[in-house]
């Protein structure tokens, strides 16, 4: 037995140094996926009051699932109120929307990707429905992507 274990210790090293390397790079990505605690939903969105900024049609994503409720976060921006029940509902319901950006270059992996997805709804090209469900993804970027980064309020 301790032959075998001095035979292949080399091995057994660079194993363990490669699963600690793969755990770490999962850490790190699930932290960068992780919604910046002061950019979340923390008042009601009602354009046109206080500090709300943007005009986002909150009837029509209510109408695409409870998972789609708008609120807007501190800076007055819209938000998912629950972001993770939105991207999974998102995901889940949209699917042929997000394959069709995809066959026109949006990248594989919509969830750690999903900036890139913002622009891809103009090219696609398909059916009314394919259509119809890729422009709600971009929109739908266009909303998340506020729970997630610093708004860049210079133009």
């Amino acid at each position: 037995m301790i032959q075998v274990l001095k035979k292949y210790k080399a091995f057994l090293i660079v194993l363990l140094i490669a699963l600690l390397v793969l755990g770490g790079y999962r850490v790190v990505l699930w932290i960068q996926g992780q919604p910046h605690e002061d950019l979340l939903y923390t008042q009601e969105y009602i354009p046109d009051t206080g500090n709300i900024k943007g005009h986002v049609d909150t009837d029509k994503w209510e109408a695409l699932g409870k998972e789609f409720v708008i609120g807007a976060n501190k800076d007055g921006y819209a938000v998912f109120k629950n972001p993770r029940k939105a991207m999974d509902a998102i995901c889940r319901d949209y699917k042929d929307g997000i394959r069709a950006m995809q066959k026109e270059g949006a990248p594989m992996g919509f969830r750690r990707n999903y900036g890139a997805y913002v622009d891809y709804d103009l090219t696609v090209s398909g059916d009314s429905e394919t259509k119809r469900q890729a422009n709600i993804v971009a929109s739908f970027v266009d909303i998340y992507e506020n729970s997630f980064a610093p708004i860049d309020t210079e133009e």
